[in-house]
């Protein structure tokens, strides 16, 4: 399922079954950007790879399949990401200095959204997961 079409489910219960510090804001659409070139572009989607743990994740990009590292600056420049190494998570949200940043994707069977919150004065996120599937058997809707 594409972001596109989770978040207005999301949206759609969050008046009711809000998760705290998690808003619909944070479901608006994965992160993208276009990228120009001549008369032609390429929309590359925000991508990450996520151990789960406590540790911030690493961001990459992601267009027709292809992943491509974030380190540069310069989307879409650098060397295509071996099979092993891609990313396995969406990014939906990205706060001010990665103060809070919003993934989706699938850990332990089943697909959530993660909200993870920057420890102040560390490297260290704290995680909320936020089931939108289990919100609406909640809500009742």
């Amino acid at each position: 399922m594409t972001g596109g079409a989770l978040s207005p489910v999301y949206i759609e219960f969050n008046g009711t079954a809000a998760v705290e510090g998690f808003t619909a804001a944070h479901t608006g659409g994965q992160l993208s950007t276009e990228v120009a070139a001549g008369e032609t572009s390429t929309v590359y989607f925000a991508v990450a790879h996520w151990d789960g743990s406590t540790a911030k994740p690493t961001f990459y990009w992601e267009s027709g399949g292809k992943y491509f590292s974030d380190q540069s600056g310069n989307v879409g420049t650098e060397a295509e990401l071996e099979e092993s190494d891609k990313p396995q998570y969406s990014v939906f949200y990205r706060g001010e200095n990665d103060a809070e940043i919003v993934l989706f994707g699938e850990k332990k069977d089943k697909e959530c959204f993660f909200l993870l919150e920057k420890s102040e004065n560390t490297d260290s996120c704290t995680e909320t997961e936020v089931d939108p599937a289990e919100k609406l058997l909640i809500d009742g809707d």
